[in-house]
């Protein structure tokens, strides 16, 4: 009786279940409270609900899936909210309105498009599949599409369900990252929800929940155990400057010289305090390219020498063939510099770059409006390691932190340390910042490394190998984040083999609908052969 009461029979209450499972979700990975990494584990039971009642009716599949993804990226981008006025970068109020509107509602589609297709593909190979692998077919269906989030400039990585453990800073839990990346993370709550989802459906509880339990109690333990692992025998004290000048004031509210004040006055009290590198963030000067200032050049290496450190710093510089890069640019206390500057290899879609500048100016006239589109950003190709003082350091700036592949090819070619170099001021206050330093740890998580992240006006922070935080600087503060990081130089399975879950669990979604297939041809050569036999 209890399971006919929970079975969603109508499309109003398939709508109902699928809306509060969207909102858990949504909320989970926004806001930063321990309670909401507990029920990110078993927010999606009704929407699993939904999932095995479409097995039976596969009607409007796509479009329940459309709506679930919808909803809960609706929530998840829910801060873009904060960009307004966009008159930072030139733009009326009116067209900043334009803007924003069409972020957070085209961002949340663009993730929907692709996720419809989870609801879509598990109908379909639903009744091909037992019974007791229908929670595993969510869950490898649901890894498969955050992977794919990745693929294109459309497909932007920012609400993943491991996220939301970090986010609530549950960091055990988080931690077989670095054995199988965050998707099998992510795959393992969609898991545990499915199969406490059907032990109500068809009231055989025992097993499934036993499972269930089995997988979070599995994953918490193996976390814990993972935590307590050495990471390295050496350390070396680091810092990140945050000198808490906003983009959306510091092009007119500062002069360069006031700006280099302030970052000069922190990068030598750091160094006074012990730190041998020094990060500082995201295109500090924007309007001098570091190639061709050689004022500012000097200045930089004169700074390292005077205070015997490392000092990297986000900028903007000219390529070969004058075209314009977005750089972490590193300088030696011995007074060199390092020869080939890190590139972002990741740029941000209409903030760095226009894709279709043609089409989607003339489609969309607001776009034109932002003044640093006038000339796209050229995105680099090399992890350009650099030595700081016998630790090799990997560059990631910014929007190059949500894609996980790029830190990863970083520690392959070397990186004991990785720098995060970014500018966050876009955000305000907004829970992107927490959301946005989420990520970093789960870089750290995933290939066992230390992560420096030096923000505009927040949030800096020492991050361990471990995705813990040693020490930050919060959002409007000023001054710098200062600590001892482990330098590790072990490679994690995730960072020996990457994405393998993906491909496994692409490869058993393959199998499944092979299976289907074969299924649906052998008994439509049974009903041939027995029209054929009664025919004769």
């Amino acid at each position: 009786m209890a399971s006919k009461l929970l079975r969603p029979s109508s499309v109003w209450q398939r709508l109902a279940y699928l809306a509060a499972s969207a909102l858990a979700l949504g909320l989970c990975m926004c806001f930063p409270a321990a309670v909401g990494a507990v029920i990110e584990w078993i927010a999606f039971i009704p929407a699993a609900l939904v999932l095995y009642s479409l097995v039976e009716k596969p009607r409007r599949a796509y479009l329940y899936g459309f709506f679930f993804f919808y909803l809960m990226y609706f929530v998840v981008w829910h801060w873009v909210l904060s960009l307004y006025p966009m008159n930072f970068v030139g733009m009326t109020n009116a067209a900043s309105a334009a803007v924003v509107a069409l972020a957070w509602l085209g961002l949340p589609m663009l993730a929907a498009i692709a996720g419809g297709f989870v609801f879509l593909v598990f109908a379909r190979l639903g009744k091909s599949c037992h019974n007791a692998l229908l929670p595993f077919l969510a869950a490898t269906l649901w890894a498969v599409f955050e992977w794919s989030q990745t693929l294109t400039w459309a497909g932007v990585p920012w609400g993943r369900l491991a996220l939301g453990q970090l986010v609530g800073n549950f960091t055990a839990t988080a931690m077989t990252a670095s054995l199988l990346g965050s998707y099998f993370v992510s795959a393992l709550i969609i898991a545990t929800a499915s199969l406490v989802a059907q032990a109500l459906l068809l009231g055989k509880i025992k097993w499934r929940v036993i499972t269930a339990a089995s997988l979070v109690l599995g994953n918490l333990l193996c976390g814990v155990l993972l935590v307590s692992v050495p990471m390295g025998e050496e350390s070396i004290k680091v810092a990140a400057v945050q000198g808490n000048i906003s983009s959306r004031e510091g092009y007119t509210a500062y002069t360069n010289s006031q700006i280099w004040e302030r970052y000069e006055k922190y990068t030598r009290l750091a160094a006074a305090d012990g730190a041998k590198i020094v990060l500082w963030p995201e295109s500090v000067f924007s309007a001098r390219f570091l190639s061709s200032d050689k004022a500012l050049q000097r200045d930089l290496s004169s700074l390292a020498v005077d205070c015997g450190i490392t000092l990297s710093i986000g900028c903007f510089s000219y390529g070969d063939d004058g075209e314009i890069l977005n750089c972490i640019a590193t300088f030696y206390p011995d007074g060199s510099s390092q020869d080939e500057l890190y590139s972002k290899r990741r740029l941000v879609p209409f903030g760095e770059y226009m894709p279709w500048r043609t089409f989607l100016s003339f489609v969309f006239p607001p776009l034109a409006e932002i003044a640093s589109l006038e000339e796209d950003i050229i995105a680099g190709d090399s992890t350009a390691i650099a030595d700081g003082g016998g630790v090799a350091l990997g560059g990631i700036i910014c929007f190059d932190s949500i894609y996980e592949p790029l830190a990863r090819d970083s520690v392959r070619d070397g990186a004991e340390l990785l720098l995060l170099s970014t500018n966050d001021s876009w955000f305000g206050t907004s829970r992107a910042l927490y959301m946005h330093v989420a990520q970093a740890r789960l870089r750290a998580i995933e290939n066992s490394r230390g992560v420096l992240r030096s923000a505009s006006t927040g949030i800096s922070c020492v991050i361990s190998p471990t995705g813990a935080i040693n020490a930050s600087l919060g959002a409007g503060e000023e001054g710098y984040a200062i600590s001892e990081v482990m330098l590790s130089k072990r490679n994690t399975p995730y960072t020996l083999t990457g994405n393998i879950f993906v491909y496994i669990s692409l490869a058993f979604v393959l199998s499944i609908g092979a299976f289907s297939v074969y299924k649906s041809v052998s008994r439509s050569r049974r009903v041939r052969d027995a029209k054929f036999h009664l025919c004769s």
